[in-house]
């Protein structure tokens, strides 16, 4: 478990490295879209017993990471989504 969870990008040569790739949530149930995220992020917050958390994630964990915690700010994917690869997958 993370307390008050806050991601930023790791940088690649002083730059963000972005990652596009289809996403979807249970929010927006039967779409999907494509949604750019960092390739790697560090997390920090706190643990349950409120020792600090710093951990570094990249690939798949990341582009999770930054979902999640987008959702504790009230961001869906959709939001930051290419709205032209807005898609009905069928699936409820």
């Amino acid at each position: 478990m993370i307390v008050n969870p806050v991601y930023e990008p790791v940088l690649v040569d002083g730059a963000e490295d972005l990652v596009v790739f289809e996403e979807g949530c249970l929010s927006v149930v039967g779409y999907e879209a494509e949604r750019a995220r960092h390739h790697s992020v560090r997390v920090t917050g706190q643990d349950e017993a409120g020792r600090a958390f710093d951990e570094v994630h990249s690939g798949w964990a990341a582009r999770i990471m930054q979902h999640e915690i987008d959702h504790l700010s009230g961001v869906l994917y959709v939001d930051g989504a290419d709205p032209r690869t807005l898609s009905w997958t069928g699936r409820v």
